[in-house]
């Protein structure tokens, strides 16, 4: 669903949630968000042999229905389940790609402008990972124009990650 409501952001576009594989013959772009819920107490790294495993049986049917495709993984932990996409799909690895941190990094820009009463428009800054640990990259933060280090308010956030 919210792939769907996206939609109105772009231009001569379907979006389809399906089953039978074959449901996408031909398609461009397909978006693999399949994967085990997690589990209480259970890391991110604990889900990855659950999730091969799902993958194991994705992929060979959805590169048989659409061998040109580029594939768009969303399934967590998303860096080793691209990695294992690329593999299981024959596909270049130029064709499969990892949503990373973007939504991270979407979140972490909401929570400063909530913190400092702007739009999230006016925020700019990423997250990044390093095994489980979430990562802010203070020397890439800006809002408003001005840098978050030459403000001096690295203390101000510390809060929010």
């Amino acid at each position: 669903m919210d792939l769907q409501h996206g939609v109105t952001f772009l231009k001569n576009i379907k979006i389809s949630a399906a089953t039978d594989f074959s449901d996408t013959k031909g398609s461009r772009v397909c978006i693999v968000t399949a994967g085990a819920r997690q589990r209480e107490g259970e890391t991110r790294l604990d889900l990855v042999q659950r999730n091969t495993d799902i993958l194991k049986s994705i992929m060979p049917k959805l590169t048989e229905h659409s061998p040109n495709t580029i594939l768009l993984i969303i399934s967590n932990p998303v860096d080793i389940l691209t990695y294992v996409a690329w593999k299981l799909s024959g596909l270049p690895k130029t064709r499969v790609i990892g949503s990373g941190t973007n939504l991270d990094s979407a979140r972490f820009r909401f929570m400063m402008s909530e913190r400092l009463n702007i739009a999230p428009s006016s925020c700019h800054g990423m997250t990044g990972r390093i095994y489980l640990c979430r990562v802010v990259i203070f020397y890439i933060i800006t809002f408003k124009g001005g840098s978050l280090v030459n403000m001096g308010i690295r203390a101000f956030l510390c809060g929010l990650v």
